[in-house]
């Protein structure tokens, strides 16, 4: 396969004709363009590991031709190494646990064969955190041991902070906190002596977080302290900020004014960076301290910021759990309805994502304020329908209700078989007997059957309603925005004047006008520098721009104006037989996966149910 074969003319046009339809041309025509094996061996990798990271199935294509080469060429028996590596990561980033593990063990057995003591060590490391992952704590453990003896002969100090760090989240697992501290206040030493402020932070927090699962709560503080001093030192923001929240945690089942404390400070060393998700984390915790506290508009405020950022990062659960928070200044401020109704959205947001333990956890607690203001009708049927979700996720309740009825249908087999031998029952009887149980079964199964039907046509009904509720919730922003539009019969220079004279808002106003008049985002291919360039400012200017209106990316932007443009061609009547993505591209998006993913970004639901929404709302 090392050169082109004579042929006809037609033929070779056939050849290329292949070579642009399937991947393995290609690597034909490298092979061609270089007769060195190793070369070609080595381009393959590189291949594969390229694809390994955008995590691709041509990866496993390009490992295998790897594989095919060096054993072609006589190659070295640690070809497998890579091979193995490779198909072992990917694998296990895709989480097919059985094929990962065994890619990983015949790796290990490939890098035994070296005898390389710190090749050996290396990918013991990588090894032990990859089945600590799918749950072998015990293989993990033997290669992580293995590790620190290598990493701690060879003077290898930070590796061998690795390998005991591993070793103490594994003894963590089993319940062996003692033994973790132990581990990780080693790793921590050895860390200090090479003055690493970033790991030796990550390894304080983890013996913090330790002592705090074993209710030590005065070393648990002291720690996470170190954690943040260090991250300090390294102007790890996130990681200082998200130290301190720890800390708060610690204290607000003792001191409710010091987690306060540490909460705010936490939120002054987070403005030295943009970190909405820790940001966001800090905020609800103090929301419910000001809860506990009964500092209701404070809580509420915290609460209502938590919301929005939730929905500008795209963080669902975040929104959820505010609603929630927001039904319990409602139910404390004795307005029963809105805190009912807060805490409904937060269980219509869960069923959304799917999420039967954030469910649950809604539902339970809207029984309970249902409960607490004697609202016992609507009680009845929250309890009935947490019972039937209980059941759907085969709950404890469930089980137990099982082995009732295995245990009663065992016994009425027993007293028949008793029966039978006292009073010489005949066959027939006995036939008889066992129909009636066979019926009972049948019955059962059939009333089974009856309430996970129920519960799926429930499930659907509550699904379809939160999608409903997003839907019209969105139309009546975006009619809202359409209305209020005193600036449209006004020349650009009047807009301009109109708006504080603050040059990021003057130049935001101007980049709204230059989108609303000469529509650039019907370009597919629109970079934030063109439109940099046409508005005469840099990059870096049209960012900033953006973050302090808005706090949103180039991307978001535009992708707020093709989903507009989307909408509105949904509700014209000549776009009514046009496919979908034909209106996507027609809006300037440039692939169905960008499209797909702005539009629930910005409305919430998939563009197919919202059209049909639309179209619901124009047959009603």
């Amino acid at each position: 396969m090392s050169r082109f074969p004579k042929a006809r003319y037609s033929f070779i046009i056939f050849f290329f004709g292949i070579a642009w339809l399937f991947p393995s041309c290609d690597l034909y025509k490298e092979h061609i363009a270089n007769d060195d094996e190793a070369v070609f061996y080595n381009t393959l990798r590189q291949k594969a590991s390229a694809f390994l990271d955008t995590n691709n199935d041509s990866c496993l294509f390009y490992a295998d031709s790897a594989l095919k080469t060096a054993l072609r060429a006589n190659f070295a028996d640690t070809i497998f190494i890579p091979y193995y590596y490779t198909r072992g990561w990917y694998f296990t980033t895709n989480r097919q646990s059985n094929l990962a593990k065994e890619n990983w063990e015949k790796l290990i057995t490939e890098v035994e064969k070296t005898a390389d003591s710190l090749l050996i060590a290396k990918y013991s490391l990588e090894y032990a955190d990859v089945f600590r992952s799918f749950h072998e704590l015990d293989k993990a453990e033997k290669r992580y041991a293995l590790a620190r003896r290598i990493y701690n002969k060879s003077g290898d100090l930070y590796r061998t902070s690795k390998a005991l760090v591993g070793l103490a989240i594994i003894s963590s697992d089993k319940g062996d906190f003692e033994g973790s501290q132990k581990y990780l206040i080693d790793a921590s030493a050895l860390l200090d002596k090479l003055d690493q402020p970033k790991q030796t932070s990550r390894v304080y927090l983890n013996i913090g977080n330790n002592f705090e699962t074993i209710g030590s709560t005065e070393d648990a503080i002291k720690y996470t302290l170190k954690a943040y001093n260090a991250a300090m030192i390294n102007e790890n923001w996130d990681y200082a900020a998200n130290a301190l929240c720890n800390v708060g945690i610690s204290y607000k089942t003792v001191d409710l004014d010091s987690a306060l404390f540490y909460y705010k400070k936490a939120l002054l060393v987070l403005k030295n960076g943009d970190y909405p998700t820790t940001e966001n984390i800090i905020n609800y915790n103090m929301a419910n301290i000001y809860a506990r506290n009964n500092d209701l508009e404070k809580a509420a405020a915290f609460y209502d910021s938590v919301m929005v950022k939730s929905k500008v990062i795209g963080l669902p659960e975040g929104v959820a759990m505010a609603y929630s928070g927001r039904a319990g200044i409602a139910e404390k401020k004795g307005n029963i309805r809105l805190a009912n109704h807060y805490i409904q959205i937060s269980i219509a947001i869960a069923d959304s994502l799917k999420s039967n333990e954030l469910k649950m956890a809604f539902m339970e607690e809207r029984l309970r304020i249902l409960q607490d203001n004697d609202r016992f009708k609507e009680a009845a049927q929250v309890s009935l329908d947490l019972q039937t979700l209980n059941d759907s996720i085969f709950s404890y309740e469930k089980k137990i209700a099982i082995h009732d009825m295995e245990r009663k249908y065992q016994a009425e087999k027993k007293q028949i078989e008793i029966e039978h031998l006292k009073d010489l029952m005949t066959v027939k009887q006995k036939q008889s007997r066992l129909q009636l149980i066979l019926g009972l079964i049948i019955l059962i199964g059939l009333l089974v059957f009856g309430i996970f039907s129920f519960i799926n046509y429930r499930l659907a009904g509550q699904k379809n309603k939160s999608y409903r509720l997003l839907i019209s919730n969105f139309e009546e922003e975006r009619l809202a925005r359409k209305s209020i539009s005193p600036n449209q019969t006004l020349k650009p220079e009047e807009v301009i004047a109109e708006v504080d004279h603050n040059e990021s808002a003057i130049l935001f106003e101007k980049l709204k006008l230059y989108f609303g008049a000469e529509k650039p985002w019907l370009d597919s291919g629109l970079k934030a520098e063109q439109v940099a360039e046409r508005l005469s400012i840099t990059y870096k200017i049209l960012y900033t721009t953006l973050k302090e209106n808005g706090n949103q990316t180039f991307n978001d932007f535009v992708n707020k104006y093709r989903v507009e443009a989307v909408i509105a061609m949904f509700h014209d009547p000549e776009y009514l037989v046009i496919k979908t993505e034909v209106i996507s591209r027609k809006a300037g998006f440039g692939s169905r996966q960008a499209f797909y993913s702005a539009f629930e970004k910005v409305t919430g639901v998939k563009p197919g149910y919202y059209r049909k929404y639309l179209k619901d709302q124009v047959k009603g």
